[in-house]
């Protein structure tokens, strides 16, 4: 047995924790030591796999390409995703199950990738492949409340990790800078007509699965979200903390708005904007602000066909998110237009055309580079 599951047995002894919920916690460690027990053999029936009735086992893979025609092909540190240019590359390589019951539910992933490795730099060891990793105990027999802890997907913004869940192919500028992950516990609550959901979060930080080392402040943080009867959706989200050391504590506040529109049964539209505040040093009041609006829109004339236009804008005039050479503030527009083939639900296909035109940036003119980002990004995604 691994040790980890011997672990997780004491703890579910645990007197405060509910004989249901209690059943459903050894139910989803049993179905784990299954997963660590599966023989490695390529010829393993698929009943068995899914023998566990409320555990899902999933894998998937994406695979891209960057042909950039700018600046000796070099892309800019603030971007996370798809990073690596001229050559074909792994972003996401992801295998995860997931456990659910009507009192209980967990999620364990493990990952690989070019976007791993730029978005877990601040992690160390095996944490730089913890994709996530977490539980969740339902409160109420009749209600949905939960309470989930451990390594999250965030709660903050449009945009996941796995590319064939966003309508773009490559990230957003707002979503690059900002969480994809989180590290905490987080108290939600969804009514009964599935329309309306809040939640309250308690958090090692931004995008963080350590807390950074001398900062005894946890963050806090809080999700909205509405769906009305003709299939808009609104979301309001936001993160409170520091991202700095005690000695010099810096005060981060941070607001996520978005709406999704569907104008007919074929044309979609989303809006959002993020705004952002920290303080210029320790107990000041006085702060930097950064923000960063986004209008996009999807048409999908075809079953298997689709195409998504986006435009945006990211103002950081003080360089709280994104460095510069020269200190001049960051100044960022991008506009975007993909293609996508879904043959089926499992395979995705995309190309994208991107132009991101930059200005306050010396090191353009340091190496006698153009301002004007112009990338083109095929990609194939793979869900099984």
């Amino acid at each position: 047995m691994p040790i980890f599951i011997k672990l997780l047995y004491p703890m579910i002894d645990a007197k405060w924790i509910p004989q249901k919920q209690k059943h459903a916690l050894i139910g989803f460690c049993n179905a784990i030591f299954f997963i660590f027990c599966l023989p490695s053999h390529a010829d393993i029936d698929k009943e068995t796999l899914s023998s566990p009735s409320n555990l899902k086992v999933s894998g998937y893979l994406e695979s891209y390409y960057v042909n950039p025609r700018h600046n000796n092909g070099d892309l800019p540190n603030y971007v996370y995703s798809y990073q690596q240019t001229e050559q074909l590359n792994i972003n996401l390589g992801l295998i995860q199950a997931k456990y659910s019951s009507d009192a209980f539910r967990g999620n364990l992933g493990i990952a690989s990738g070019t976007f791993m490795r730029a978005n877990y730099a601040k992690e160390s060891g095996v944490l730089n492949n913890l994709y996530q990793a977490n539980i969740g105990f339902r409160l109420s027999d009749h209600q949905q409340w939960w309470l989930d802890m451990g390594v999250l997907p965030s709660h903050i913004g449009l945009e996941t990790a796995k590319g064939n869940e966003n309508w773009a192919l490559t990230r957003s500028l707002m979503a690059d800078n900002t969480p994809y992950f989180e590290t905490g516990a987080k108290l939600s609550f969804t009514s009964q007509d599935q329309r309306w959901t809040f939640a309250g979060l308690v958090l090692n930080g931004w995008q963080r699965i350590r807390r950074q080392a001398d900062n005894s402040l946890p963050a806090i943080g809080h999700l909205i979200s509405y769906q009305s009867p003709s299939g808009v959706l609104i979301n309001s989200s936001s993160f409170i903390g520091s991202d700095t050391p005690d000695h010099d504590r810096k005060m981060r506040y941070f607001h996520h708005f978005n709406i999704q529109i569907p104008m007919t049964e074929q044309l979609q539209m989303q809006l959002a904007w993020d705004i952002g505040a920290e303080q210029r040093e320790k107990s000041s009041s006085r702060y930097y602000v950064w923000h960063a609006p986004l209008i996009q829109a999807r048409y999908q004339w075809h079953p298997a066909w689709s195409m998504t236009a986006r435009l945006e804008a990211y103002q950081d005039p003080h360089e709280v998110m994104i460095q510069t050479v020269g200190d001049r503030g960051f100044r960022a527009s991008a506009f975007s237009s993909n293609v996508d083939f879904r043959p089926n639900t499992s395979v995705m296909y995309r190309i994208e055309l991107k132009k991101i035109n930059v200005s306050g940036d010396d090191s353009y003119e340091a190496s006698h580079q153009s301002h004007d980002n112009l990338l083109l990004t095929t990609l194939i995604a793979l869900e099984f």
